[in-house]
């Protein structure tokens, strides 16, 4: 019985908080765009940083504000806690609540479980693949990965499972290839792909990687998060090519390598998976128009104020709206109790408790058989003046006769 209480007092708190959450969601993401374009551009380091600080911050915010309604409310009684909620523009049972949180326990539950059904596919990919000889590669793809093994060890190895270069990180970092890749790409070709792999091990992708997965994983149903996270995976790989130009300089070269790697692997895709080539085939096309783009800053140092700007940001949209009304309140239904009804009237005054009393004399004289003439004034200021009219109602008020025989 006390879960069951319990779970009716976080409901209405856990929707408010999803409530809140696309309202600040939106204010923020919108408030970090509109200064970001009133900003010099910036490298795609920093946007990503930017961004990034973005998701955590619409994450975060909400929590603020749900722990304490939640900690409020747990424990108490499902009256008590519908009572805590009702108050809001719009108002809905309590049921509702309920039932929105549990639809939205099962979808979120679901979609963590697909997050951790993939981190175990990539656990068995790092496991399956076989290591590459680096001494059988160029002595200047040699000089990278060992130049690399100094700051994280990693491991390099081919897989029968891969279309397209993939870096699997987290406790055991590796760079997986497809069979064919090594085979077929050129020395320089196979240098810029292990550069760009390596450069989203050292920006430690494969943690915010998992952490935005996370995310758009509980708020599955925030747009703005849909949105920054597909903005974040662009700015990502942007931001690896960005690492790649700077150790080669030959930003073309690169291009038509990135091209050649897309048209092999696309060639080598299943039907299945040909609009996820697709949707490759577009983020490509974006990437290389940001490579051959000169005036683009091509700077992978961060710059400093990116993330004191997102929190500032924050603060401001949290601040501004706590002291926003509730939109939605939660009602408790109880249809078992019959409906109470209180109507509030004003308190009486002297005159009216005077007018009142006549009447009910006259009242007590009708019932006993007797006439009373109308016309008497309601209203008496004094009290011996009350105490005259009543006497005087009293006197005229006579038995009707009687017919004679």
């Amino acid at each position: 019985m006390t879960a069951f209480i319990d779970f009716h007092g976080i409901a209405p708190a856990a929707i408010e908080g999803m409530i809140y959450s696309l309202i600040e969601g939106t204010v923020l993401a919108l408030l970090i765009w509109l200064v970001l374009r009133l900003l010099p551009r910036k490298n795609s380091g920093t946007q990503f940083t930017v961004w990034f600080s973005t998701l955590l911050a619409v994450t975060i915010l909400p929590l603020l504000r749900l722990l304490p309604l939640t900690a409020s409310r747990a424990g108490a009684t499902p009256s008590a806690a519908g009572l805590a909620s009702g108050h809001g523009v719009f108002t809905l049972p309590a049921s509702w609540a309920v039932y929105a949180f549990l639809g939205w326990a099962v979808i979120a539950l679901a979609n963590l479980a697909r997050v951790a059904v993939g981190f175990r596919q990539v656990y068995k990919l790092r496991q399956s693949c076989v290591p590459v000889d680096l001494k059988s590669l160029s002595p200047e793809v040699q000089e990278i990965a060992g130049r690399f093994q100094q700051s994280r060890p990693v491991l390099i190895g081919t897989s029968s499972r891969l279309h397209v270069p993939t870096a699997v990180g987290f406790l055991n970092p590796a760079i997986l290839l497809p069979c064919w890749l090594v085979a077929e790409v050129s020395a320089t070709e196979l240098k810029h792909i292990l550069l760009h792999e390596m450069a989203h091990l050292q920006r430690r992708d494969d943690w915010t990687n998992l952490a935005q997965k996370l995310v758009k994983a509980v708020l599955f149903f925030h747009p703005l998060v849909w949105w920054i996270e597909r903005r974040l995976t662009l700015e990502r790989e942007v931001a690896c090519d960005d690492a790649v130009l700077v150790q080669t300089e030959s930003p073309r070269i690169y291009a038509q390598c990135l091209a050649r790697m897309a048209e092999k692997s696309f060639l080598r895709r299943q039907i299945a998976l040909a609009q996820a080539a697709v949707s490759r085939m577009r983020q490509l096309s974006v990437r290389v128009a940001q490579i051959l783009d000169l005036d683009r800053p091509r700077s992978t140092q961060l710059w400093k104020p990116a993330i004191p700007l997102v929190m500032f940001c924050a603060v401001i949209c949290g601040l501004s709206l706590q002291r926003a009304p509730v939109l939605i309140g939660f009602a408790e239904e109880n249809l078992s109790a019959p409906m109470a009804v209180t109507w509030a009237s004003p308190a009486p005054t002297a005159e009216g408790q005077d007018a009142q009393a006549i009447r009910d004399q006259g009242a007590r004289f009708r019932n006993a058989g007797f006439k009373v003439e109308r016309g008497q004034q309601r209203s008496v200021p004094g009290k011996a003046v009350r105490h005259q009219q009543l006497r005087a109602s009293v006197e005229r008020a006579q038995p009707a006769p009687r017919a004679s025989v």
